[in-house]
């Protein structure tokens, strides 16, 4: 058997305190008028026999305010202003009350008042994920916390404040559809975004916060994202210009980073930590950021060209990994390839001329730091299906 309130369905033995309603009545003060003929319109909140004003911030005379309806007179701008304010506040109020008996939890006149003037984490998702990211920092990798926060400030655009309550069934499909049409986000990057979502609404169940739509409900589909890469015609435009008089000093800072991965693999975080002392007898060895393993990799001749031996660091300059990219699109647009060239695509090109060039698959993966197999064949599958398209100009051979 249930009982019904505000149109949600309790059980008959749901604590009273925990279904405890909320009355909500909005006045307006006689007793004090102030110099310039108006007085302040609060919300008298009661709760279990307590009671409290909350002041709403507005303030009309007295014949401007409508007791009965409890809202300002009239149909001026003015005077829809304030009713919408008036309005919101009593919203807050509802949906913080329908949040509380949703969870089981009690809700008390000072918690009220409390997550009116700053929602909890207990009753936002948001806040919550903006919480946890303060213990999560100390844990993660600066990499990985990075992209989290990513992924956090894209859900607050989405909505800056989102009630536990609406996760439910529709809410994944609701944030991919927007991610796709308005962002214009690929496949991969949504997925990143429902795998954070899903890692933050995990630490919320586990701590007791109930929700329509569980992690466990939750499926991450893993995309494949597009592999981009340079092959030798390209590398050599990138080394002709770094080797030109004309090249701008901050093309040539990056592109020494950018060439030396194309040589090395190293990921940008680990270029960013090596120095002089990672250098034995011509060959690298450092610890990786992204694995914390311990690689070692013989730098090939050419390389060495792209670094500073005489100094402790072997590259002079200090730019972030966004400034990085924002300069390798202009070496690009200046150089006319027609590629989407982020650092990454370093690595990519270094395994894909790596593999054409006969490179075993084996040796590949341990250049690469790669934990599996399948991720290093990815780039044998990427040549093979090259190999295929470029086949076709065998049928020139005959008219």
């Amino acid at each position: 058997m249930t009982i019904v309130e505000n149109n949600i369905c309790f059980p008959v033995n749901f604590p009273i305190k925990m279904r405890g309603k909320i009355y909500t009545t909005v006045s307006i003060r006689k007793d004090r008028i102030n110099k310039y003929g108006t007085s302040s319109i609060y919300i008298m909140i009661r709760v279990n026999q307590k009671s409290k004003k909350l002041f709403t911030g507005v303030s009309v005379s007295l014949k401007s305010f409508d007791s009965s309806k409890g809202r300002v007179k009239g149909k001026s701008q003015t005077a829809k202003d304030f009713n919408l304010i008036i309005e919101k506040l009593l919203s807050d109020i509802n949906k913080i009350e329908v949040e509380y008996r949703l969870s089981g939890s009690y809700l008390d006149l000072d918690t009220l008042i409390k997550e009116l003037t700053n929602p909890t984490p207990k009753f936002d998702f948001i806040k919550f994920w903006e919480m946890q990211m303060e213990v999560q920092k100390k844990i993660l990798k600066n990499s990985t916390y990075n992209q989290q926060m990513s992924s956090l400030r894209k859900l607050k655009k989405w909505k800056k404040v989102i009630p536990f309550s609406i996760i439910n069934d529709t809410f994944i499909p609701e944030i991919e559809v927007w991610c796709k049409k308005k962002l214009g986000n690929e496949n991969t990057t949504v997925s990143t975004l429902i795998k954070n979502i899903k890692k933050y609404l995990h630490l919320a169940n586990k701590q007791g916060i109930k929700t329509p739509l569980t992690y466990d409900d939750i499926k991450v589909t893993r995309y494949q994202g597009k592999r981009t890469f340079l092959l030798k015609e390209d590398i050599q435009l990138l080394y002709d210009y770094w080797d030109s008089k004309f090249i701008k000093i901050s093309h040539k800072l990056v592109l020494s980073k950018f060439l030396f991965s194309c040589f090395t693999s190293l990921r940008i975080s680990d270029i960013q930590k090596i120095t002089q002392e990672n250098i034995v007898d011509n060959t690298l060895f450092y610890s990786s950021t992204k694995t914390e393993k311990l690689n070692r990799i013989k730098i090939p001749k050419k390389a060495f060209q792209f670094i500073n031996t005489e100094t402790k660091h072997l590259f002079n300059d200090e730019y972030t990994p966004q400034t990085i990219n924002e300069l390798l699109k202009e070496i690009c647009i200046i150089l006319d390839i027609k590629k989407n060239v982020t650092f990454h695509v370093a690595r990519h090109s270094f395994a894909t001329n790596y593999i054409i060039r006969g490179g075993n698959v084996v040796n590949l993966q341990k250049l690469m730091d790669h934990s599996d197999i399948k991720e290093t064949m990815i780039y044998v599958h990427i040549i093979d299906s090259v190999m295929d398209e470029e086949i076709d100009i065998m049928d020139d051979l005959l008219n």
